[in-house]
């Protein structure tokens, strides 16, 4: 070693054991002005103030242990320990506030962490509430900053860790099962969207437990279709089912059986399928849907011999972007029909 290394080595060393011995070496005089200038200096530096309460804390318990007090200075010494107690965990609330106005979620995080810690130290059952309240808030935040940012193994620990704070929380199982997919964890991401059903029916939670299940919809049934254009089509049927168990009264859904068991000759069972599904869906609300079915159940019905029914249908599905297949079909099926 040097000697320029040696000398900040020794400098170094030194101020750590003059820090010691200011430490053990404070008077009860030293002790109450450090306790009366973190409460008279919280407002303009209020982690200054946590410092100095932290140091008191520190000082007056070895002054106590060591039986350096005695007496009235003792009795003093022990009430403003009851009342730093009181202090400490309010003011590293007001720190962790502070840290979330300022948008430092991360460490806003970790000062409520904190504050939960020293609140529980000293039984302050108030303070811990409020700060367990705010933490699971803090952790979505922190996960969808992360998502923003592609973040996506520290977005599914945040969210984790909301979930762990308020398991009862809905969205957020929502939301991580939203950061799997983009992650590639596809089989977490349906355990997770099942999880999310499970809350949101549990909390009457109505807006994600429809896009929950929408999601594990939409999944099977993009599975589905790939299977269909690969011409798998019992994979595509089993895809289709599945998607089916996320909602058995969504309507819609039977439009991808029926699709599937038209591919597989199961024609009769296609028909029934979108018999049941028109019963779901809206006449108003859902002509895209409906015409979709009626597609699929003029293909089953021309293919089983019943043209003039099959037609029928065909001619209801020429509505919207169904039309062109519908009008393909009826050529196929030779159906005699006027173009509008």
């Amino acid at each position: 070693m040097n000697s320029k290394k040696f000398l900040k080595f020794y400098a170094a060393v030194l101020l750590a054991l003059i820090a010691s011995v200011s430490i053990t070496a404070q008077t009860p005089q030293q002790a109450a002005e450090t306790y009366n200038w973190a409460i008279k200096n919280y407002k303009n530096d209020i982690d200054a103030a946590i410092d100095s309460l932290e140091k008191f804390e520190k000082t007056s318990t070895q002054l106590i242990e060591e039986g350096e007090l005695e007496g009235k200075i003792k009795e003093q010494i022990e009430q403003l320990q009851k009342k730093s107690h009181k202090h400490l965990p309010t003011l590293y609330y007001k720190s962790a506030v502070k840290l979330y106005k300022q948008r430092r979620t991360d460490m806003a995080i970790n000062r409520f962490k904190k504050t939960v810690e020293i609140a529980k130290k000293f039984n302050n059952e108030k303070a811990v509430s409020k700060a367990q309240n705010i933490l699971p808030k803090l952790y979505y935040k922190s996960a969808s900053e992360a998502t923003n940012m592609m973040d996506y193994q520290k977005a599914i620990s945040m969210y984790s860790k909301a979930i762990e704070y308020d398991p009862e929380w809905a969205k957020a199982y929502l939301k991580k099962a939203q950061v799997y997919s983009k992650d590639g964890s596809d089989a977490k991401m349906i355990e997770t969207v099942h999880k999310a059903i499970e809350v949101a029916k549990r909390t009457d939670d109505q807006k994600t437990l429809q896009n929950a299940r929408r999601m594990g919809q939409t999944y099977y049934w993009r599975i589905g279709a790939k299977a269909i254009s690969n011409s798998e089509n019992e994979a595509a049927l089993e895809a289709f089912n599945k998607a089916m168990d996320f909602d058995p009264q969504d309507g819609f859904s039977y439009y991808y059986t029926a699709l599937a068991k038209n591919k597989l000759f199961k024609y009769k069972e296609a028909i029934e399928d979108g018999e049941k599904g028109l019963e779901l869906l809206d006449a108003e609300e859902d002509k895209d849907e409906i015409a979709m079915i009626h597609l699929q159940m003029g293909i089953a019905y021309s293919s089983l011999g019943k043209t003039e029914k099959g037609c029928e249908y065909l001619k209801k599905a020429e509505y919207g972007d169904t039309a062109i297949k519908a009008r393909k079909q009826q050529d196929s099926f030779d159906c005699t029909y006027s173009n509008p």
